[in-house]
C-alpha cells in the first residue's frame, strides 16, 4: 500500500530524499534571515544617523553599559511593511539564483552534500534555469507547501520547482580523507652499544 502512495522511481539513482532536501532548506531560510535582519538593522542605522537620533547599535551599547535590558521596537508602517516582503522576496530570489548558478549548491546544500543539476545533464545551469527554479521555490510553498511534498509522490522523485526548472537534486558521495602513515621511531629496532 505504502509503495503505492509513495513510488521509489527516481530521476536518477543519486537523487536526494525528502528529508535531506528540506533539512538544507531550512537551513538556507535560517541563512536568509539573518542577511536579512542585517539589512533591516543596516537601514535603520542609516536612516537613525541621517535623524541625528540613536540608532539600534548606540541604544544597545549604553543599555549595556548601564546594565539595563534592551528591545527593538519597530515602526508599525504599511509602507515598511511592504517594503519588508519585497526585500526578502529579492534577497532570497538573489541568493538562490547565485548560488545556483555558481556551483550549484547553496550552504545548506553544501553542508548535506546536495547539488542541484539539470535534468538533460547540462554540466551548469542557465541564469533562467536558476531562475525558475528559484521562483518555483513560491510556487511549492503555496497550499501547505505541496509543491516540496511532491518529492514524495512523483513517479520521478521531483518537486514543484523541479518541474519548473528541469532540475533536481543529488547527493554527493563523501569525501575519502587519505590514510595518515604511521610515524615511526628513529632507531626502534635497533641495538645500542
Amino acid at each position: 500500500m505504502m509503495s503505492r502512495l509513495f513510488p521509489r522511481h527516481k530521476a536518477r539513482p543519486d537523487q536526494a530524499g525528502f528529508v535531506r532536501r528540506g533539512l538544507a532548506l531550512a537551513f538556507d531560510t535560517v541563512i536568509i534571515g539573518l542577511i536579512s535582519l542585517l539589512i533591516y538593522l543596516t537601514i535603520v542605522e542609516i536612516k537613525a544617523l541621517a535623524t541625528g537620533e540613536p540608532g539600534i547599535i548606540a541604544q544597545a551599547s549604553q543599555a549595556f553599559k548601564e546594565g539595563a535590558g534592551f528591545s527593538i521596537r519597530m515602526r508599525e508602517d504599511e509602507a515598511d511593511e511592504m517594503f519588508n516582503i519585497i526585500k526578502e522576496y529579492f534577497i532570497s530570489l538573489l541568493y538562490f539564483v547565485l548560488f545556483f548558478r555558481f556551483g550549484g549548491r547553496t550552504p545548506g546544500k553544501r553542508i548535506f552534500r546536495l547539488k542541484v543539476v539539470d535534468l538533460e545533464g547540462k554540466p551548469r545551469l542557465g541564469w533562467y534555469q536558476c531562475f525558475e527554479r528559484a521562483h518555483g521555490y513560491v510556487c511549492s510553498g503555496l497550499f501547505a507547501s505541496l509543491g516540496f511534498w511532491q518529492v514524495l509522490w512523483n513517479k520521478k522523485g521531483l518537486a514543484m520547482h523541479d518541474k519548473i526548472a528541469g532540475t533536481t537534486v543529488v547527493k554527493l558521495p563523501k569525501k575519502e580523507r587519505p590514510k595518515k602513515a604511521k610515524k615511526t621511531r628513529r632507531g626502534a629496532g635497533k641495538e645500542t652499544a
